[in-house]
């Protein structure tokens, strides 16, 4: 349950002034299973906040920093975390459906069993991140850094994961189906049970990759 002075402030926009982006003495608030639809929380300081379990769909964190914070099982379908700082944040089990992250730092997130579908992450650092079982299909992945990240049995059917970087990668019985993967870095990535059905391949680098099974001449 959210904190009743948290939420308040929040409600009231006074957490803007102790919460700004450069400003000191950011207060860590508590909003469990807080409604805050829409909420504006552009360029706030929201390090290490938490947000279990929050209803937030719509919410506006573009440019904020949340790192650290506890976002796992929040509704944030909608939401904007444009150029946001997420660096180890929890987002497990969390719902992104359409949700802007674009140019947004995830190194180190936990986002196993989220669901990302139709979401937009151009640009997205990922480096290090857990996505085990997320869902990411129909997503835009172009140019996104997974190096090193986990992504075993995620679905991703129909994403867009053109110059995608996933080197490195465990990629264990991760599904592929549809995805377009042109131009993708797949260097020494852990490949064992990858369904590459119907995606359209090109031009990737998979030197060092581990269990493709696949007949095209482009892997």
């Amino acid at each position: 349950m959210a904190n009743a002075i948290h939420l308040a402030l929040v409600e009231n926009g006074a957490a803007r002034w102790t919460n700004a982006k450069r400003g000191q003495g950011a207060i860590a608030l508590d909003l469990t299973d807080a409604h805050l639809i829409g909420a504006d929380f552009r360029d706030f300081n929201l390090a290490h906040c938490n947000f279990r379990g929050a209803t937030l769909i719509g919410a506006n964190f573009r440019g904020a920093t949340l790192t650290g914070a506890d976002l796992s099982g929040a509704n944030l379908n909608g939401a904007n975390f444009h150029q946001a700082n997420l660096r180890q944040a929890n987002l497990n089990g969390a719902q992104l459906r359409r949700a802007s992250l674009c140019e947004a730092d995830l190194q180190g997130a936990h986002l196993n069993q989220a669901d990302l579908s139709e979401a937009t992450l151009h640009g997205a650092e990922l480096i290090g991140a857990y996505l085990y079982e997320a869902n990411l299909s129909y997503s835009d992945l172009s140019g996104v850094h997974f190096n090193g990240s986990y992504l075993a049995g995620a679905n991703l059917t129909n994403a867009n994961l053109s110059q995608a970087d996933l080197r490195q990668t465990h990629l264990h019985h991760a599904n592929f189906s549809g995805a377009t993967l042109t131009e993708v870095v797949l260097r020494y990535a852990q490949m064992q049970g990858v369904i590459l059905d119907a995606a359209q391949l090109s031009q990737i680098d998979d030197s060092g990759a581990v269990g493709i099974k696949n007949n095209s001449p482009n892997l």
